[in-house]
């Protein structure tokens, strides 16, 4: 799909703003190691992992991609989004 120049310059900013989010996941997990929550930190790390494989996979300009497989992809990172805010949420309600 060919994108207009408003899509296109969106999708240079999502990009770029992926990239600087990944500064706040590693911020995040050193919190969460120092609370002791070795398992949710390791989701995240899971969850920064399966970002940098996505970023790697789905790009713009891969000709091979299917939209099913853009929502395949999507439905796996909302997923794994779904899970690592169920077990904050659980922590939170603990008290850690």
């Amino acid at each position: 799909m060919e994108l207009t120049d408003k899509r296109s310059d969106e999708l240079v900013k999502t990009k770029d703003d992926l990239f600087d989010q990944f500064k706040n996941l590693t911020v995040a997990e050193s919190k969460l190691m120092l609370l002791g929550l070795t398992d949710i930190s390791s989701q995240i790390r899971d969850y920064g992992e399966f970002l940098k494989e996505l970023r790697r996979k789905y790009y713009d300009g891969n000709t091979s991609l299917k939209e099913s497989d853009m929502n395949a992809v999507r439905s796996k990172l909302l997923d794994k989004r779904k899970l690592l805010f169920s077990e904050l949420a659980k922590a939170y309600k603990k008290g850690l």
